[in-house]
């Protein structure tokens, strides 16, 4: 054929990264749509401690951190910091399987401290 002239196809699906941030249309009636903002709930911090004694570990898990790091302390019953440790927390949370080998059997206290904020909870080792 001769003057042959190919013209591009037109996509008929949805485009796969689509521009939705275009910015505002002056004079358009959607200038006034407001959009929702997302309902920010404060949940407190939650901290969940126990002890398996098969392999002398307490597992360390807390919720709804503020901040990325913080600090771990473990005391003994007579309030001697017997372990100090800066804890890296990831979305709100962290988890650490603390290895108790060689601390005596007794109660032992946990404190979670981030932007200020204390979590306390207790271990029991036996």
């Amino acid at each position: 054929m001769q003057n042959e002239i190919l013209l591009p196809r037109a996509n008929v699906s949805v485009p796969h990264f689509p521009n939705y941030n275009l910015g505002i249309l002056q004079g358009s009636s959607c200038d006034t749509i407001v959009g929702i903002n997302p309902i920010h709930i404060n949940k407190p911090p939650n901290l969940n401690l126990f002890y398996r004694p098969q392999g002398q570990t307490a597992s360390i898990t807390a919720s709804n951190l503020i901040g990325t790091k913080g600090t771990m302390e473990i005391y003994d019953v007579q309030g001697k910091m017997v372990h100090r440790e800066v804890m890296k927390i990831v979305n709100g949370y962290y988890t650490r399987d603390f290895n108790m080998t060689g601390m005596a059997d007794g109660m032992y206290f946990v404190n979670l401290i981030s932007s200020g904020k204390r979590l306390s909870g207790k271990i029991i080792k036996y």
